[in-house]
């Protein structure tokens, strides 16, 4: 009889003791936390869960009770040493024979903040153990891939580079001052020693690639017009040869000049890249930086960048290969670049345009 009375007063009582419990726990110095304990009070009696830390977390002073109308608040400071409650577990004794959640809120002293919900059937939490060097590393490792993978615009920049540098060695010292040059930037702005707003960075990123697009085009004009003064040179006895540059990279004349990109690719490359650094540092703030691991993030997300840039280079000089083993017809051949530069030309547009309206929001 006195079991069921148990039972129908946990029945009674069931809709107003779903109420949760909230336990808080913050740390104020190395090892040193203040913890908040409240347990909802069900008519006038208070909940029968009962919180138990690690056995080797003391007192640092007497715990101070207050009763609030509808739950009992529970305050102490207490010293964990210095392992800190990593990878310890809190037991909250007694709520397996309740109905009631936990809800537990952790944060660190450096900022971390995790939550949990606890409920009857795993009556306990564990506190999640400091991540080691490895474990930041990989995480900021796939931030960066993930982040150049899928950020179209840096792909789009990289893209229009290959198109326009044909030679290996002279792509490899593109692609190399571009890397230098957005690493230089990004750990500038992480840090903190250069700030500029995301609006006309993102905005001048889009006017990057449009000019490239531009640059495309001027190239293929160029060796449009070179082929067809050769071919012209070729059927006439003409006295008067054609000027040629030295170096073989197209006419003198006006409309067949190639532009500062096809003379110098890796000084274009190298100052745009400055400009990506700064939106790679807009991303990377957005994720956030461990505080007592920002140089190891930093250089972490960085190689991230540069293996998602890799992978997507090797993808297109991949696809690039297989194309030239094909007989593609050679009009589908010439028309690709030009395809490829307006392609690149109208999506940065748009993108520019679209991002100069948010400067006023």
């Amino acid at each position: 009889m006195q079991l069921l009375a148990v039972v129908l007063m946990q029945l009674a009582a069931s809709g107003h003791e779903a109420r949760p419990a909230y336990l808080a726990l913050s740390e104020t110095a190395p090892g040193q936390f203040s913890v908040l304990w409240r347990t909802p009070v069900l008519a006038g009696m208070r909940l029968p869960v009962v919180l138990r830390l690690p056995d080797r977390v003391k007192d640092r002073k007497d715990p101070v009770v207050s009763e609030l109308s509808d739950s009992l608040v529970e305050r102490r400071w207490v010293d964990a040493g210095p392992n800190r409650l990593a990878g310890e577990r809190i037991v909250f004794s007694g709520l397996q024979l309740t109905i009631t959640d936990v809800l537990v809120r952790v944060q660190m002293l450096d900022g971390t903040v995790s939550t949990a919900l606890v409920r009857p059937g795993r009556p306990w939490f564990e506190v999640a153990a400091a991540p080691g060097v490895l474990a930041i590393a990989g995480a900021y490792v796939l931030h960066g891939i993930e982040h150049i993978l899928f950020g179209f615009d840096h792909l789009l920049f990289v893209l229009a580079l290959i198109l326009i540098v044909r030679n290996g060695r002279m792509l490899l010292w593109t692609i190399t001052a571009f890397t230098i040059a957005h690493s230089i930037t990004l750990s500038l702005a992480t840090l903190g020693l250069v700030h500029v707003p995301a609006p006309p960075v993102e905005a001048m990123i889009a006017l990057s690639i449009m000019l490239l697009a531009c640059e495309i085009a001027g190239a293929f004009s160029s060796e449009v017009d070179t082929g067809s003064r050769q071919e012209n040179a070729s059927r006439q006895e003409s006295r008067a040869p054609f000027r040629y540059h030295r170096n073989g990279k197209g006419s003198s004349s006006k409309s067949g000049q190639l532009g500062l990109t096809s003379k110098w690719p890796w000084i274009v490359a190298f100052s745009f890249g400055l400009l990506h650094g700064l939106g790679f540092a807009s991303a990377l703030t957005d994720i956030g930086l461990p505080h007592g691991d920002i140089p190891l993030a930093l250089l972490s997300f960085n190689v991230g960048v540069e293996i998602g840039q890799l992978i997507f280079i090797g993808g297109v000089l991949g696809t690039m290969f297989c194309i030239r083993r094909f007989d593609v017809p050679t009009r589908i051949r010439r028309a690709a670049v030009p395809v490829a530069s307006y392609a690149i030309g109208i999506t940065s547009a748009f993108w520019f345009i679209e991002r100069l309206t948010r400067f006023g929001s």
